[in-house]
């Protein structure tokens, strides 16, 4: 009976290991988020070149693999919006060279590298442009409300690593950080929790979809080591994000 049972149970580990390499295979694609500001703190020449510098960065170490996503989403007054989305995909061709020769094999794959690094460059530059083809704003930055759409994302991508281009400075009628005077670290921290609840409740969001995601935030400022809104804005938006799942340690803030 014992090896009756001991072999059902080894047929069941076995079945359970190639159900989930087949869910993994499917999901071997790499999709990245990057949501930019549309507001006019990317007007600065400097500013600019070094956004678009971190852009076609991001792109690069992003897209490596044939399906790998780009997904280009911006801050504006209708941020949460399915249609404030553009996806791109790397396409790249494949080499069949099974039946050529060790030499004539060798020779094929310099010359496929060379195409694949091409096709990748091309690719860089083709999104940066677009992503960056918009009309400059002075609108209300609706950051919250990207929120909704990242829960959508979850959905559709599963994980995905997120990069804001934004000063954050959140500006609707959920919290207007202009006018907010943050006293401390705890405070900017209960404020985040505060609204990302009030967030949570009105577009009835799970807590968990920024779970096991990477969130990393480029401030286009030059005026960000004087205005002390700065100082607490990490303290902020970490609340935010840690309300809806993620982890701390996995969410990162710098300069351009």
């Amino acid at each position: 009976m014992r090896t009756i049972f001991t072999l059902l149970l080894s047929i069941l580990v076995f079945g359970c290991n190639v159900l989930f390499a087949q869910i993994d295979s499917k999901n071997t694609q790499k999709t990245t988020v990057v949501v930019i500001d549309k507001s006019e703190e990317i007007t600065d020449k400097v500013i600019l070149e070094k956004c678009r510098q971190k852009l076609q960065t991001i792109i690069w170490n992003a897209c490596q693999k044939n399906g790998d996503k780009i997904v280009i989403s911006y801050i504006f007054e209708n941020s949460g919006s399915m249609t404030n989305k553009t996806e791109f995909t790397l396409t790249l061709p494949s080499l069949d060279i099974a039946k050529l020769s060790p030499q004539k094999q060798k020779l094929m794959r310099r010359k496929f590298e060379s195409i694949i690094k091409q096709k990748r460059i091309s690719f860089v530059k083709e999104v940066t442009q677009k992503a960056l083809s918009y009309n400059k704003e002075r609108p209300r930055s609706h950051i919250l409300d990207v929120l909704p759409l990242l829960s959508k994302f979850r959905q559709i991508y599963g994980v995905y690593d997120l990069y804001f281009i934004s000063d954050l400075i959140e500006f609707s009628t959920y919290r207007n950080l202009h006018k907010t005077h943050f006293s401390s670290a705890n405070s900017a921290q209960k404020i985040g929790q505060q609204d990302a609840k009030k967030i949570a409740r009105k577009f009835n969001l799970q807590e968990s979809f920024l779970q096991g995601i990477s969130i990393y935030v480029y401030f286009p400022v030059n005026e960000m080591e004087t205005r002390p809104i700065f100082e607490w804005l990490p303290y902020y938006w970490n609340s935010v994000f840690q309300t809806y799942g993620a982890n701390p340690t996995n969410i990162k803030y710098q300069k351009l």
